[in-house]
């Protein structure tokens, strides 16, 4: 798991992704946020590129699970500071 800061590229493009349609449907990207919407990815087998996670993941159970889920679907899962999020 690789820890993400502010700055890192990764971030920039969620930020990008997250304010700007445009961009979203020129690269035919989307975000899944949330617990429920990332479970719902996965369970329909969408082609997820990565997961960012907060420590808050750690909270509750259905965060634990959904962490877990992310990992053995082979998502490549990064971590950042809830304040990044």
């Amino acid at each position: 798991m690789t820890t993400l800061g502010r700055g890192h590229t990764t971030i920039r493009l969620v930020r990008s992704l997250r304010r700007d349609r445009a961009r979203r449907d020129a690269e035919g990207l989307f975000l899944a946020e949330g617990f429920h919407l990332a479970a719902e990815a996965l369970s329909v087998r969408a082609d997820v590129m990565f997961a960012i996670t907060s420590p808050a993941i750690e909270r509750s159970e259905e965060g634990i699970d959904l962490r877990e889920r992310l990992r053995t679907s082979g998502v490549e899962v990064h971590e950042t500071a809830d304040a990044v999020l």
